[in-house]
């Protein structure tokens, strides 16, 4: 598909499965297949091997006649055959069984195409990420508001295993999108038998579908575009990542700034997160080539033609983003700029990360919940943008305020709370971290 958008976003090798002429050719290797499973002579077959191969543009040229791209192509190809050779072109094959086999060759390459890349290129490299920045602390999120303290590394593992269960998924679909057929216009064998088709279907590395009418049924194709959403969106998610942690008032990353580069044609200070940014985009892109493709499972009867111009869209829209968003995504976090640095010293200067730990602390030493909840609620409201000794004084007024009457119930005499003490843990901050050993462990596995 040569539109000019598409070009900016292309993929060699995701482009070349989808090509027309890999198309042709797919398809030459499809009726060949069948005219041995039917038992044409081996001076036919070598015929076939060696006649030919129509352009594209004879295809074209011949298709403004006959309205119909699979006809023309036929009338094509054979035009330099022997008479005999001509006679096994196509025989009792219906145009279904050449472009749907056609398509789970080529849905099949595109599975293994994008797998590879996740599992040998980029889910590899956001585990390397993780396991060197296992220790990288940093204000952890909720709901855009600081949280605790976690790790840089830990939310990478996140993605890792997003992206294994992503390749690991589509791998599963791949058996059922890999099967082809020979059935004839309705699927009822009137013509190859069932035996003929699996011969030929073992020749080309696919297996058959169980039942089909006129087509394969289009929840496969469902399968195929869900699975490279589904990828897409694993790949979104890093990059909305980079892009909220790449903000002005954050800075904890940076996507590389090459020399001559510019952010914008007005404001020289512009660095822009482009390429995060532009792999959110195309992931609506992918996305949406999900609910055309599944509208093509119900057909009219036996079959209609409504899903034949949207699959020659979605499909390769589908696979070339995909791939192109997993080069471009290893790319960037290849040469992402991780600020430590920064990350920790917005951890050092964030005591209201301590919130939830004093509450837990004042609970575990005999506090009503209820009390420890508003009494560190309340310290915080004070202090707000103090400085951590300030937070440790609001603390310690809040509890006074609360004990004037006398000491709270349940409190072993003479027991006050060391506020200072907890606060003296952001001088080591990797001791606010939870128990993640087990998942870089885990990690370290998937990595090898």
């Amino acid at each position: 598909m040569n539109v000019d958008a598409m070009k900016r976003y292309d993929d060699v090798e995701a482009a070349g499965i989808w090509s027309d002429g890999n198309r042709i050719r797919t398809w030459i290797g499809i009726e060949i297949a069948a005219a041995e499973a039917q038992g044409a002579p081996l001076r036919v077959i070598n015929e076939m091997r060696g006649a030919l191969i129509p352009t594209q543009a004879q295809v074209e040229e011949a298709e403004q006649t006959t309205r119909h791209d699979v006809v023309a192509f036929l009338q094509v190809w054979r035009r330099r055959m022997t008479p005999e050779a001509q006679t096994w072109v196509h025989r009792n094959m219906t145009s279904s069984d050449l472009v749907d086999t056609a398509n789970a060759i080529r849905m099949a390459n595109s599975v293994d195409l994008i797998c590879d890349r996740l599992d040998n290129d980029l889910t590899r490299q956001v585990a390397q990420m993780a396991l060197k920045h296992r220790e990288s602390v940093r204000v952890g999120r909720t709901h855009g508001q600081t949280a605790e303290v976690t790790t840089w590394g830990h939310r990478m593992a996140e993605f890792a295993w997003t992206l294994e269960r992503a390749s690991r998924r589509l791998r599963m679909f791949r058996h059922d999108i890999a099967v082809g057929k020979l059935s004839g216009p309705v699927g009822d064998f009137k013509r190859l038998t069932p035996s003929q088709e699996q011969k030929a279907m073992r020749s080309l590395n696919l297996g058959t579908a169980p039942v089909a009418s006129q087509v394969v049924m289009r929840d496969v194709y469902a399968d195929f575009v869900y699975g490279m959403a589904q990828v897409a969106t694993a790949i979104e998610a890093i990059a909305l990542e980079v892009r909220l942690s790449s903000r002005t008032d954050t800075g904890e990353v940076a996507e590389s700034f090459t020399y001559g580069q510019r952010g914008s044609s007005s404001m020289p200070h512009k660095n822009n997160p482009v390429t995060s940014e532009k792999l959110c985009g195309l992931a609506r892109i992918v996305r949406a080539q999900v609910d055309p493709v599944m509208q093509g499972v119900a057909l009219h009867h036996e079959r209609d033609i409504s899903h034949s111009s949207v699959e020659r869209i979605a499909l390769e829209t589908a696979t070339i983003l995909t791939a192109y968003m997993t080069r471009s995504c290893f790319n960037m976090l290849f040469n992402l700029d991780v600020r430590v640095d920064v990350m920790a010293d917005r951890v050092n200067k964030s005591p209201q990360l301590m919130t939830a730990m004093a509450k837990d602390y004042l609970i575990e030493n005999g506090v009503n919940p209820e009390v420890a909840w508003t009494l560190v609620a309340n310290a915080y409201e004070d202090f707000r943008s103090g400085s951590v000794m300030e937070f440790d004084a609001s603390l310690a007024l809040n509890w006074a305020s609360v004990n004037r009457h006398g000491p709270l119930p349940g409190l072993v005499e003479g027991w006050k709370p060391d506020f200072h003490g907890l606060l003296d843990l952001l001088d080591d901050p990797i001791r606010l971290v939870g128990n993640t050993r087990h998942v870089f462990a885990d990690l370290e596995s998937l990595v090898g």
